[in-house]
């Protein structure tokens, strides 16, 4: 869980960060009244360092 609704979890920007320096990771979501471009620039917004792959 990075996010709780459109509050951020202390920590977890770092936390992934370091997490993608030694593995590659999928993010997934239960959301499905939100397209998931709109979820994308959420969490930029929030600090995650994400690209589109």
């Amino acid at each position: 869980m990075l996010t709780i609704r459109d509050r951020l979890i202390e920590g977890t920007p770092r936390t992934l960060k370091e997490v993608r320096k030694n593995f590659k990771i999928a993010l997934v979501t239960n959301t499905t009244r939100v397209p998931s471009r709109i979820i994308f620039e959420r969490l930029r917004n929030l600090g995650f360092d994400l690209e589109k792959e």
